[in-house]
């Protein structure tokens, strides 16, 4: 007799659909998991960089402005160091001026501005000169977003550290006179709805 062949009834059909989809559901699920989390990991690491960046390129700065500009490296009257102000007018954020080696290591030297524009950390250039007055930091960029603060602060030997007023000749008078060896910049910003803080403290003798 010739054997009857039995095939899958409907309901075992259907089952198997119904763990395929499963199947198929957990997957998509889990590969959408690590996408986001890939997805989160490259968001976190471009914004380490920006952080890094940023303050790198102050302490380049900060550094190459203590680079013998004058003869003496002796803070002029009205400054606690060498080649930086801190313009501190009423009504208007701290503004961090910068007289500093120009890239091109030629012998020039040019004026960087930072300060808070739009919403963000801004960092202006002048072009490079050989003497004074050197051409105003008018070329600007954003190098960090959602920057709420900038605050300055100097190390003055034997007083420790001296957070500079509006009035530079009243706060350089405060020091006995004495330049600051060492800078501390600290920068607040949003993310989030968190406050963080980043500071870069850069020793200069």
């Amino acid at each position: 007799m010739r054997r009857r062949q039995r095939g899958f009834t409907l309901i075992e059909v259907l089952i198997a659909i119904t763990l395929m989809a499963l199947v198929s559901l957990l997957a998509y699920r889990g590969l959408s998991r690590v996408a986001d989390t890939r997805a989160w990991l490259e968001r976190d690491a471009a914004d380490n960089a920006v952080i890094v960046r940023t303050l790198g390129q102050l302490e380049r700065d900060l550094t190459l402005s203590n680079d013998g500009h004058n003869a003496d490296n002796v803070a002029q009257p009205g400054q606690l160091l060498s080649g930086v102000d801190v313009d501190m007018a009423p009504g208007k954020p701290l503004q961090l001026e910068i007289v500093r080696a120009a890239p091109a290591d030629d012998g020039s030297w040019q004026q960087v501005v930072w300060r808070l524009d739009n919403g963000g950390l801004w960092r202006y250039t002048g072009k490079a000169g050989v003497q004074y007055p050197l051409a105003p930091a008018l070329a600007g960029a954003e190098v960090m977003a959602n920057v709420v603060q900038l605050s300055v602060r100097f190390w003055i030997p034997g007083q420790g550290w001296v957070t500079p007023s509006a009035n530079a000749a009243g706060a350089t008078a405060a020091t006995g006179g004495h330049s600051a060896t060492g800078i501390e910049v600290a920068l607040e910003r949003t993310n989030n709805g968190a406050r963080e803080r980043y500071t870069r403290v850069v020793v200069l003798r």
